[in-house]
């Protein structure tokens, strides 16, 4: 299927492939999606079928499968997306000889990961080192981006699977804002990004979206390159939970430690914003009601200070610097998502991780010279992309994390 695209959410190129052959008049739609939290992307791709493709071609477990597609915004661009079938559901008959069914694909790296283990030790390594060693060496691909976490560390990787070793030393890896706030994800096929959620803020896209008039033309009669950044609706996903929040330690925690060789324990307490003074500025909540709140989240961590040498740091000893602090950053993104529908364009695959700014409404009559939300416009880190497409219209629904307020509460 190909045609010009002449106005936001059209598609000018849409084409489906298994094992080579083109299936394309027999997809409905394809769900692609993309999320910090997940190492690899995915995509669902629903069928109604009257040829038995899962018979003929045959569509199985392993069959790969691509998808290209091509949008005018911002310019002419394509991408060949690659994927591998892991699972087929929901199978139906619809009529005789039709049938309905969908086929849930992910990239190659998520079969690399499950069938292999990593059995290593580390000696004097920072974590991003090890990151890119680990993605290198057993044939993930390449990190093409990393921030730098200066802290040198010593430590055996027991017989896991790269992703799971990857997010174990994640946690003491501390970057140069403060913050145990580093994420490891797909940014394309087989490469990854590792990165730093304070870094991510400043990673500034060039986008804005907003809320507008999606009908309206340029003095030339041709629809605005905005209008293709249109807010069509938007949600908060999910707000602010205290209670959620205070059980894990969002606003404070404390860890007591016990030393295996001194044989003393130590209590040490940290409360939000003790890592990154930006976010204590401006944090998303009134702090009168949350200070002094260590209690209600306490953790016990063995550590083994001097056990292993002088010269040789483990992560165990050093816990006062990123376990509490990995404890908010992981959650501050998931404060007050917000999650909007926007017509869709390839070039968005490359907004995963990066800021955007957005323009939201006030929803107020008070002051009409306030006409945007003064708190909960401005920057946005792009935490997950779900790509929706069909033959006729290609939407995105991308979320949207809030990490601290670009004003603070008055």
């Amino acid at each position: 299927m190909a045609n010009t695209q002449i106005s936001p959410g059209e598609i000018k190129l849409f084409n489906v492939k298994a094992d080579g052959v083109d299936i394309t008049s027999m997809v409905m739609t394809v769900d692609l999606f993309q999320d910090l939290f997940m190492p690899t992307w995915s995509c669902t791709v629903a069928f109604s079928d009257t040829q038995n493709l899962l018979m003929n071609i045959p569509i199985k477990p392993g069959t790969e499968i691509e998808l290209k597609l091509e949008t005018d915004y911002p310019e002419n661009e394509s991408k060949l997306f690659k994927f591998v079938v892991y699972k087929i559901s929901d199978r139906v008959q619809i009529k005789q000889e039709h049938q309905g069914y969908m086929i849930n694909c992910v990239t190659k790296e998520f079969f690399t990961n499950q069938k292999t283990r990593i059995s290593k030790s580390f000696k004097s390594s920072t974590v991003p080192a090890a990151v890119c060693t680990i993605v290198e060496q057993f044939g993930l691909g390449a990190i093409d981006e990393q921030d730098s976490a200066p802290t040198v560390y010593s430590f055996i990787i027991p017989n896991m699977s790269p992703f799971a070793a990857i997010n174990w030393i994640s946690r003491f890896s501390v970057g140069t804002s403060g913050g145990a706030d580093f994420i490891f994800y797909q940014s394309d096929h087989g490469e990854f990004k590792y990165r730093s959620l304070d870094k991510m803020l400043v990673d500034r896209s060039g986008i804005k979206f907003k809320q507008l008039n999606p009908n309206t033309f340029d003095d030339s009669g041709k629809i605005p390159l905005e209008n293709f950044l249109n807010i069509e609706r938007y949600e908060f996903l999910t707000n602010h939970d205290s209670l959620n929040n205070f059980a894990a330690g969002y606003y404070g925690n404390s860890t007591l430690s016990h030393d295996l060789y001194t044989k003393k324990f130590k209590l040490s307490k940290f409360n939000y914003g003790d890592d990154i003074p930006h976010d204590a500025e401006k944090k998303p909540f009134d702090g009168h009601y949350f200070n002094n709140v260590n209690n209600s989240h306490i953790v016990y961590h063995p550590v083994s200070t001097n056990g292993m040498g002088n010269n040789i740091t483990i992560p165990s000893d050093t816990h006062e610097d990123w376990l509490g602090s990995r404890k908010t950053n992981v959650m501050k993104l998931e404060e007050n998502r917000l999650v909007m529908t926007v017509p869709g364009a390839v070039s968005h695959y490359k907004l995963l991780g990066k800021q955007v700014d957005v323009e939201l409404p006030s929803h107020q009559d008070i002051d009409d010279s306030q006409y945007l939300d003064k708190y909960l416009k401005g920057s946005y880190v792009v935490a997950a992309i779900r790509h929706i497409i069909s033959t006729e219209a290609y939407k995105c629904v991308i979320e949207l994390g809030k990490k601290r307020l670009d004003k603070a509460y008055e």
